[in-house]
């Protein structure tokens, strides 16, 4: 009934490689609906006949787990997950997987793949993000772009230094004891808190 224990209960199921049993779905059809993503093909595909106008979303994965050599045909929602878990437990490793993966992706899922290397990030993923400035989607090179901004050394580094040299202003207070403080200006399109 809790709706942070219900999804949990559903991926505690995929996870030791079972599923619902058929004669329950009647019982659980409600929980099934709210729920279909979590559920196997058998339970789907049940529910796509008693409710036909149900769109169902992408289902979390029906395959076998996900590893190294199939996660190339894995779902978009496992392929980032295993990816991101690869990046945090071997950085090198998961940086070598993305480079591999990445020509084959569409827009959406090589965004996603250049944020996971967010996690981690350091010098040595620069030539792989410098050379994703001739992406063709203009999402991925801002991505590539804006990681770059924080990697010292880099041309975007300076750039983002330069701005928020611009943004900060020096300034005197007190009136015995004269002190400088730093205060944050923001740009125009930025709302100040």
């Amino acid at each position: 009934a809790s709706s942070r224990l219900l999804p949990a209960a559903l991926d505690a199921i995929r996870a030791a490689g079972l599923a619902l049993h058929p004669f329950d779905y009647a019982r659980l059809e409600d929980i099934i609906s709210r729920h279909a993503e979590r559920v196997d093909a058998g339970a789907r595909a049940w529910l796509q006949t008693i409710r036909p106008e149900k769109e169902l979303p992408e289902a979390l994965y029906d395959g076998p787990a996900v590893n190294e050599s199939n996660v190339a045909q894995a779902g978009k929602r496992q392929k980032i997950a295993y990816v991101a878990a690869l990046r945090v437990a071997n950085p090198a490793a998961g940086r070598g997987l993305v480079e591999r993966l990445f020509p084959d992706e569409p827009a959406a899922n090589r965004l996603e793949l250049a944020a996971v290397l967010a996690s981690h990030l350091s010098g040595e993923d620069r030539p792989f993000l410098e050379s994703l400035a001739s992406d063709r989607a203009q999402t991925v090179r801002d991505k590539a772009n804006e990681l770059l901004g924080l990697l010292p050394g880099t041309d975007a580094f300076a750039k983002r230094m330069a701005r928020l040299k611009e943004d900060i202003e020096i300034k005197s207070e007190g009136l015995l004891r004269r002190r400088k403080v730093l205060a944050y200006k923001p740009p125009a399109n930025v709302r100040p808190h």
